[in-house]
């Protein structure tokens, strides 16, 4: 999850973008939920493990 938010973040600040996008509430409130919804399956994967 680290690594895809190190992805994420990269994007926001920038880099090798031009103009200044700034994502819609709509836009953040989904990828959020898609967020949500990784966390909770990486959280299962990982009790799946442990023994």
């Amino acid at each position: 999850m680290m690594i895809f938010m190190m992805f994420g973040m990269r994007g926001s600040h920038g880099h090798g973008s031009k103009g200044s996008h700034s994502p819609s509430n709509e836009e953040l409130v989904k990828q959020l939920n898609e967020l949500k919804m990784q966390n909770e399956k990486m959280s299962k994967d990982i009790q799946s493990l442990t023994p």
